[in-house]
């Protein structure tokens, strides 16, 4: 959260409007920044490590992600590697928008919030 303190910062000193959209790889899934990106103007991209309870039948996150439309889907050419054989990859792409229901009362509030 640093980081994007600093981003943020930087922006609104130069007078920048640009849209921010912060990419965080998997671990930057934790409560506060998952918080902070529920409120913010600004757009995230959250590669989650964990499978949290939603408020959507009480169902995991990757469950109710995997029951979504389907958005599109991408084949990715993967180069070969030094023990890896050339490939393709297709990549599916799911959205929605969720309630996550937090459940640790010793890490903050267990007040629910929307992604």
């Amino acid at each position: 959260m640093y980081a994007i303190r600093l981003v943020n910062q930087a922006f609104e000193d130069t007078g920048c409007t640009t849209q921010r959209w912060y990419q965080c790889d998997a671990g930057a899934d934790f409560r506060e920044l998952l918080r902070q990106a529920s409120t913010s103007q600004q757009w995230y991209t959250i590669r989650v490590c964990q499978d949290r309870i939603t408020l959507d039948g009480d169902r995991q996150l990757w469950a109710t992600v995997a029951a979504a439309e389907l958005a599109g889907s991408y084949e990715l050419a993967i180069p070969p590697g030094r023990k890896r054989a050339a490939r393709k990859a297709l990549l599916d792409v799911r959205y929605k928008q969720v309630t996550l229901k937090p459940q640790n009362a010793n890490k903050g509030s267990r007040e629910p919030f929307t992604l």
